[in-house]
């Protein structure tokens, strides 16, 4: 077995890093070279950092909502669909876009106050 050591493939992260390490750096090795530590990772489409919050993955979608609304406006608009156009979009929305900025946030079991509030704000920037 081959473990893969660059930076971005591979590394160690410590979630919750207790404040009573000395040097708070985790280190481990094989023989292609060593794993770096990471502040933040994506894993399976999810971002993880060391808060162990989900407050990255709202802000790293909070940079494509732009370009999905851009995106969704441009394929149903009112020369495209006519009258059709709003409800269209609507849809595309429920089924596209919600899941999209909501992918795998079941995987985080509670959330504070300014995590729900940042998505409450991506979900309105979409649907207004």
């Amino acid at each position: 077995m081959t473990f893969n050591t660059d930076k971005g493939k591979s590394g160690i992260q410590v979630v919750n890093e207790k404040k009573n390490r000395s040097d708070g750096a985790v280190t481990a090795a094989v023989k292609k070279g060593k794993f770096e530590q990471v502040n933040e990772y994506n894993y399976l489409g999810t971002w993880v950092d060391k808060t162990g919050k989900y407050m990255i993955n709202a802000t790293k979608k909070e940079k494509l909502v732009p370009c999905m609304i851009a995106n969704t406006k441009r394929i149903a608009n009112d020369n495209n669909m006519g009258s059709l156009a709003m409800g269209a979009r609507s849809e595309m929305a429920e089924v596209i876009l919600i899941p999209s900025i909501l992918y795998n946030a079941e995987a985080y079991p509670t959330y504070s106050k300014e995590e729900v509030r940042k998505m409450e704000q991506l979900l309105g920037q979409i649907l207004s």
